[in-house]
């Protein structure tokens, strides 16, 4: 399979619309999601998220970028 200027269009709409959650989630607007704002992303996106599990995803995705416990753009669409 060879991706052509179709599939890249799908893909470039896709990452624009989850930019478009990450940059209204992103409320102190650091380029990063922390863990409350990423419970309320995924609350608003219909997913009931106990913060155990929010600790545990900002763990395995941030790849060590953040002390604080946030996801850069990349990490959250991962």
């Amino acid at each position: 399979f060879v991706a052509g200027p179709t599939e890249f269009v799908t893909l470039w709409n896709c990452l624009g619309q989850w930019r478009v959650v990450f940059d209204r989630y992103d409320r102190d607007r650091s380029g990063k999601i922390d863990s409350d704002e990423l419970r309320e992303a995924l609350r608003g996106l219909g997913y009931a998220v106990p913060p155990s599990v929010i600790d545990l995803l900002i763990a395995n995705y941030n790849n060590g970028v953040s002390h604080r416990g946030a996801l850069d753009f990349d990490n959250f669409v991962e």
